[in-house]
């Protein structure tokens, strides 16, 4: 019998032998599978569980990923090496990420509702690219390899499981892993709760600052990194301020497609809740003292957060679950609740 996604945990059948790998270096993994198997083999999969790179052998102990896949090269999005045993995933998967020149996002002024200008996301190009090139290739550094992992949270209304897309936004996974793996995020509040929109349409909660203010950081700003997640109830994306580069620990959790369908392409969604559709209810429904800055009387706490193992991936369907979704309808959310 495989073992589930908890109990892998301290078990790990595939690991980077080390974490970064030059365009002209071996992609070394170590292949050390729970049980004593001859018939092992890997296969290269996008997040639906398509096949990227066909299933191929490997033996027992060190791999370089270069003579099973001799095109890894060729890679151009994250993608995730799973281990395959009498033809079941057996364990986490690899992440394994193309290192590739900055996609910058390109702004244009435009006015709100409300008559505010700021500068939206229109588009992006490469950090190298003239101002006028368009389709530049971007340039192909190498690759870092890390295992799938998800974040377990702990909160003071219930508890959430997080899949990081990986698939979709790289770099902001890798920034949020680490700081749940160094603690970042134990025993802060979500500071900022917008149950709804002025249109009446489930919006976002908000946490991950040390400050409480809805100013803080860790201490250094996260570039924006696009990501054709959409939002809608249990996507997760980064915070950030009018700079399209401010982001850095705060992230929201959305309520909604239709209170943050607007965010898609301003802000880099990053993750899925799989698990907890009632904890982000009751998150979203703690009294206000401010509902028009979405200020909580009593703050709900992040008491913990961690990592744990992703599940394996199957062929052709990817992860075993989902995205969840609320068992009420969005207009039955958050009824007599006053408007943002």
């Amino acid at each position: 019998m495989l073992l589930t996604a908890e109990a892998w945990s301290d078990h790990e059948p595939l690991r980077p032998v080390q974490t970064f790998t030059a365009a002209d270096q071996a992609v070394r993994i170590e292949v050390s599978p729970h049980r004593a198997l001859d018939q092992l083999g890997v296969v290269l999969l996008d997040a639906s569980g398509e096949e990227i790179r066909p299933i191929r052998e490997v033996p027992r102990g060190f791999v370089d990923l270069r003579s099973i896949y001799p095109d890894l090269d060729e890679l151009r999005r994250p993608a995730y090496l799973q281990l395959i045993e009498f033809g079941d995933p057996s364990g986490p998967a690899l992440v394994i990420q193309p290192l590739l020149s900055r996609l910058i996002p390109v702004l244009e002024p435009d006015t709100r509702p409300d008559g505010t200008v700021y500068r939206r996301v229109a588009g992006w190009r490469d950090e190298y690219a003239e101002d006028d090139q368009e389709d530049v290739e971007r340039t192909f550094s190498g690759f870092r390899l890390f295992i799938d992992r998800d974040v377990r949270m702990e909160t003071s209304k219930g508890q959430l499981r997080l899949s990081l897309r990986a698939d979709q936004s790289p770099n902001t996974v890798w920034n949020f892993r680490r700081l749940v793996d160094r603690g970042f995020y134990d025993g802060l509040t979500f500071h900022r709760i917008v149950p709804l929109t002025a249109g009446g349409d489930p919006f976002v909660v908000q946490g991950g600052d040390p400050s409480g203010t809805g100013n803080g950081g860790p201490g250094y700003w996260l570039p924006l990194e696009p990501s054709e997640l959409e939002h809608d109830f249990g996507v997760v994306g980064m915070a950030r301020g009018e700079y399209a580069d401010s982001a850095g620990s705060q992230f929201y959790i959305a309520l909604s497609r239709a209170g943050t369908a607007r965010l898609d392409g301003q802000y880099t969604s990053f993750a899925e809740v799989v698990e907890g559709w009632e904890t982000i209810l009751a998150l979203a429904d703690v009294p206000l003292d401010d509902p028009r800055r979405g200020l909580p009387v009593d703050p709900p706490t992040i008491e913990r957060a961690w990592l744990i193992a992703a599940p394996p991936r199957f062929p052709g369907e990817g992860r075993p679950d989902r995205r969840v979704e609320p068992e009420v309808e969005d207009e039955d959310l958050f009824p007599g609740r006053i408007l943002r």
